[in-house]
């Protein structure tokens, strides 16, 4: 009995056709906007396109600025670590814009320590606070995080970032470690106080800026 009702149910329910009028508009609306799409390049791909014109703005600024003469080994040093950096940060950001490929969440966490990484090392590492000095690093070393930090924005929103505000903020650090690079080939201070505060403070702004900016993305 039920098989003959659903039967006879199904032969009075006549199938739904869109007008051919309306089927042929969709088919024109759909073939204008579509195209090739080009698959995502790999995150290290993509992350060099953020380390290379990064550092690379980096140096210009270094040499516009004039680099220390003579050059501490310390700085050498410094700027090595830091430029290592830029890459696993850059390379961190781009993974957290692939579905299934992000960075877990203490990797993440860690990386986002830096700046009070760096800030126990100027601590350590200096005799004394010093004076605050010149505002003029901050603002340099944020000029130069401009660049490769519009460069890593555009590729990560090229992905599909699930936590658009981890990948933002990684992304934001990661521009200002370029600016970092900058300051330890010009700066000649050591003061604890403006390593913490100009220096750090490039870090910190990057930082709260790229993740402010993943906020707005998530939250539109």
């Amino acid at each position: 009995m039920t098989d003959r009702l659903e039967d006879e149910l199904s032969r009075s329910v006549a199938p739904l056709e869109p007008p051919p009028a309306l089927a042929r508009r969709v088919r024109e609306e759909i073939g204008s906007k579509a195209g090739p799409v080009r698959p995502l390049a790999p995150p290290a791909v993509r992350a060099l396109g953020v380390v290379v014109p990064g550092l690379a703005i980096a140096l210009a600024f270094s040499v516009w600025r004039d680099l220390l003469d003579p050059m501490p080994a310390g700085r050498v040093v410094a700027f090595v670590a830091t430029a290592l950096s830029t890459g696993l940060g850059a390379w961190l950001a781009m993974r957290s814009a692939v579905p299934g490929a992000a960075p877990s969440g203490p990797v993440s966490g860690a990386f986002l320590l830096l700046p009070a990484f760096f800030g126990g090392l100027a601590v350590g590492f200096c005799s004394g606070a010093g004076p605050l000095g010149p505002s003029a690093c901050l603002w340099l070393g944020l000029a130069v995080a401009i660049a490769p930090a519009l460069a890593a924005l555009w590729l990560l929103a090229r992905g599909f970032p699930l936590s658009p505000v981890k990948g933002g903020a990684l992304a934001g650090l990661t521009a200002g470690l370029f600016g970092l690079c900058m300051l330890h080939l010009t700066c000649p201070l050591a003061s604890a106080a403006h390593l913490l505060v100009m220096h750090g403070g490039v870090l910190v702004a990057a930082l709260s800026i790229g993740a402010a900016l993943g906020a707005v993305t998530r939250g539109g």
